[in-house]
């Protein structure tokens, strides 16, 4: 996704008529079902090669050279089309840290940047910048791996709604990502790794508590925090986050019935008010098929079984600045 200052509109057909609308929405609700089908079907098929999954879209993505998980058109998103430049001047990076700091404990994170030594384990994972051999891997995430940041943002929603209802009065500062239909709009703190002040500015009180969280990813690309909305009857396709080294976290603040979150084949619904934790490196979608929008509080939170001086070098080595 691109780092913008900039102002940007996504703005939905308020010309639209009834009968359109509720077409639309029947259509969004056919596609929901396909896709829970076609998930359900792929976990079944061969789990010994993550090549096997999704046949036809592999396929398909093959003919036309690129992965089909990535499919952000933006050219300054590392996810999609700066993988690998980045992970060239990774394995630059890691040597000279290596330097500086020892090469203790850091037998992972050099297996990461080894792509015959980084292949994940699960079919459904398909991280195309970093994958770090030896972390846990799960689809959703308990609250409970992450008590503190659980208990803040949970405490202070109130807050971070009232903000997030406050910039949702003009368009500035928000950003309209591509999807496969409806619309998807985030407004960014943080867009991989680097702080949008501005945005900042507009919302105190969460961009404090942010920078108050240190297992925030807030010093390398792989760190975001922002409002996402999907509007009504809005699917967001498949697709994976660059690495296994984050847990994202979305918190509640408008959540409709017939809305969900697919991750790695297990369909959950977001609650109010609440922390929903996963692991952004499955295949993973979101679906709207409601007629208002669905609105949460993302942030990327570090895996916690990484160690404070593989953080250090994930931050060096994937610095944002």
């Amino acid at each position: 996704m691109k780092d913008t200052e900039s102002a940007e509109t996504s703005t939905t057909d308020q010309g639209s008529s009834v009968p359109a609308t509720v077409a639309l929405i029947v259509l969004t609700l056919m596609m929901y079902v396909f896709y829970l089908f076609r998930t359900k079907n792929t976990i079944k098929e061969d789990s010994g090669s993550r090549f096997l999954l999704r046949r036809s879209a592999m396929s398909a993505a093959s003919v036309q050279g690129r992965d089909p998980y990535t499919s952000c058109p933006s050219p300054d998103c590392v996810r999609c089309q700066k993988y690998e430049i980045v992970k060239t001047d990774a394995r630059e990076k890691l040597s000279r840290f290596r330097e500086l700091c020892g090469s203790v404990g850091l037998d992972r994170i050099s297996a990461s940047l080894d792509d015959l030594k980084s292949l994940p384990t699960d079919p459904l994972q398909h991280p195309n910048v970093l994958y770090v051999p030896g972390l846990r891997c799960r689809p959703f995430w308990d609250s409970s791996e992450f008590p503190h940041e659980t208990k803040l943002l949970e405490r202070q929603w109130s807050y971070i709604n009232g903000e997030f209802e406050a910039v949702c009065g003009d368009d500035a500062g928000w950003f309209r990502n591509s999807t496969a239909s409806g619309v998807w709009s985030v407004f960014y703190l943080y867009n991989q790794g680097n702080r949008i002040s501005r945005n900042c500015r507009r919302c105190p009180r969460t961009a404090a508590l942010v920078d108050s969280l240190a297992s925030f990813m807030k010093a390398n690309v792989f760190g975001n925090a922002f409002f996402s909305v999907l509007h009504a009857a809005t699917v967001v396709t498949e697709h994976c986050g660059p690495c296994n080294t984050r847990i994202r976290c979305h918190l509640g603040l408008s959540v409709p019935e017939k809305t969900s979150i697919s991750v790695g084949g297990v369909t959950k619904n977001h609650n109010l008010g609440c922390c929903t934790y996963f692991d952004d490196s499955f295949v993973h979608g979101s679906v709207n098929c409601s007629t208002s929008p669905r609105s949460v509080f993302l942030l990327d939170f570090w895996h916690p079984d990484l160690t404070m001086k593989e953080r250090d070098s994930l931050n060096y080595v994937f610095s944002s600045a």
